[in-house]
C-alpha cells in the first residue's frame, strides 16, 4: 500500500478504499449530444420521437440545475464519507468543433470515467469515440495539472488524439443480396418489409460479428470501456473501442506487468462502456447485467478463480421508460454503481431491489438519487472518476475465492 505523503495518483481497481475522486459538473450550456455518424439520438417518448426531430444545442436551464443539483449532493456525500472530491472546470460546449475534415455544432461532456483511465500511478486521457467529445479534457486539465505538479510520481500519458474522418465510422450494413441497410437504421421498423432489416434476434446469433459504430480505421477508445482488477484489464470491444484501441491499450501497458483482456456481451445490442454490464464489487465478486452476460469463453480466469457472477436484481419500475432524452438503458443504468470500499456501495436511491440484493450479499448500501442525471449520460459510477485508492497493482487472481 502506498504510505508516502505526496502521492495522489494511485488507483488500480473498482473497489479499494476511496480516498480521492474527480466527480462530475455541468456547465451551464451542456448541451444535446449532436447526432452524426458517431451518434443517433433516441428519445423515449413516443410522441416526442414521432413528431420532433433530435434536439440541437443546449439544454433547458432547468434540467442542467436539476442534473447539477443532484452531481453536488453525490459530491457531498462522498465528502461526508472522509473523500477527497475534485470538481471539473465547465467550458463552454455551446461552440462549434472545426477540423480539417469535419465539423459540429456543439461540444458534449459531463463523464469523468469515460474520458479518464487511471492504473496505478499513471493517468491515461483516452482517445474518445464522438466527435463531439474530442476536447472533453480541457475541462480536468486544471486537476491534472495540480497532480502533476504535487505528485512527482504520477505519470501523465494522452492517448493519440484521434482525426475521426468518415472512414472510422460505420455508415450502412450490407447483409444480404447487396441490400444495404443504413448502420443506425438497422432495427428500425420500416425496415421490417425489407430483406435489409436485422431483428434483436438476428444481432444476438451473430454473437458480435456484425459490426459495430466504430471501424478499424484507427485506434479509438473510451476509458469507461475499461474494467480494472488490479493487474488485469477487461476491455469492452464496443461501439466506443475498436479492436485497434484494445491493441494501443495492449501494447501500452504490457512493459508494466499489465494484462489486458477482450470481452464481448452478446445479448447487448448497441454496447457502450463496460460498467453498464460487469461492475467489480470486490476480489471474487462481480455485479453482472442480467439481460447481458459476458462471453462465456473470455470469463475463463474469473471461473478458474472461483469468482462469482451475481445477476443484477430488476430495475424499478421508475425507469421505464427512461427520461425523455436518456440514451442509457434502464438495465445499464441499475448495475452502474459505485464502490466507496469493499463494504461500501453507492446505488441509485430508486433500485429498491438491487439495494436489498446487495444487502443481502453483506453490503452497506448507500443510496443516492440520480435520475435527474440519467439524461445527460451515465450513472454513479460514470460520473465519477477515482485518483486515489488504498490500492495494489497487484494480481487478483492468483488467489482462489471458493
Amino acid at each position: 500500500m502506498m504510505t508516502i505523503d505526496n502521492v495522489i495518483v494511485n488507483s488500480s481497481t473498482e473497489w479499494a478504499p476511496l480516498k480521492e475522486v474527480i466527480v462530475a459538473r455541468l456547465p451551464d450550456d451542456a448541451c444535446f449530444p449532436p447526432e452524426g455518424p458517431d451518434f443517433r439520438g433516441e428519445c423515449n417518448n413516443e410522441y416526442i420521437a414521432s413528431t420532433l426531430r433530435w434536439p440541437i444545442g443546449p439544454k433547458h436551464p432547468n434540467e442542467i440545475q436539476k442534473a447539477n443539483a443532484q452531481y453536488d449532493a453525490y459530491a457531498e456525500m462522498l465528502e461526508g464519507e472522509g473523500v477527497v472530491v475534485k470538481r471539473p472546470t465547465p467550458i463552454p460546449q455551446n461552440k462549434p468543433i472545426v477540423t480539417p475534415f469535419w465539423s459540429i455544432p456543439t461540444m458534449y461532456n459531463c463523464c469523468p470515467r469515460d474520458k479518464l483511465l487511471v492504473v496505478g500511478r499513471e493517468i491515461l486521457e483516452a482517445t474518445m469515440s464522438l466527435r463531439s467529445r474530442l476536447f472533453e479534457e480541457y475541462c480536468y486539465r486544471d486537476i491534472i495539472l495540480d497532480y502533476y505538479k504535487r505528485d512527482k510520481g504520477m505519470i501523465w500519458t494522452v492517448a493519440p488524439k484521434p482525426m475521426m474522418r468518415d472512414s472510422l465510422y460505420t455508415h450502412s450494413v450490407d447483409v444480404a443480396n447487396g441490400v444495404k441497410v443504413p448502420f443506425w437504421d438497422r432495427q428500425n421498423e420500416r425496415y421490417k418489409n425489407y430483406s435489409g432489416y436485422i431483428s434483436a434476434e438476428d444481432v444476438k446469433s451473430k454473437k458480435h460479428k456484425f459490426e459495430f459504430t466504430t471501424t478499424e480505421d484507427e485506434p479509438i477508445w473510451d476509458a469507461a470501456d475499461v474494467a480494472r482488477f488490479g493487474k488485469d484489464l477487461y476491455i469492452i470491444r464496443s461501439n466506443t473501442t475498436n479492436r485497434s484501441g484494445f491493441e494501443w491499450l495492449q501494447r501500452h501497458f504490457a512493459p508494466l506487468g499489465v494484462d489486458c483482456h477482450l470481452m464481448h456481451f452478446p445479448d447487448d445490442l448497441n454496447p457502450q462502456h463496460i460498467d453498464g454490464n460487469f461492475v467489480p464489487l470486490r476480489p471474487g465478486l462481480v455485479l453482472c447485467n442480467r439481460e447481458r452476460p459476458p462471453l462465456e469463453s473470455e470469463v475463463t480466469k474469473f471461473r478458474d478463480g472461483n469468482w462469482k457472477f451475481v445477476k443484477s436484481a430488476a430495475p424499478n419500475a421508475i425507469n421505464y421508460p427512461m427520461p425523455d432524452f436518456c440514451d442509457c438503458s434502464a438495465n445499464g443504468m441499475s448495475v452502474n454503481v459505485f464502490s466507496i470500499n469493499e463494504e461500501k456501495v453507492v446505488v441509485e436511491e430508486n433500485e429498491k431491489e438491487l439495494i436489498s440484493q446487495l444487502e443481502d450479499l453483506g453490503f452497506d448500501v448507500i443510496p443516492q438519487g440520480f435520475r435527474e442525471v440519467y439524461q445527460f449520460g451515465g450513472g454513479l459510477q460514470c460520473a465519477t472518476n477515482d485518483i486515489r485508492r488504498d490500492d495494489e497493482l497487484k494480481d487478483f487472481f492468483a488467489t482462489d475465492y471458493n
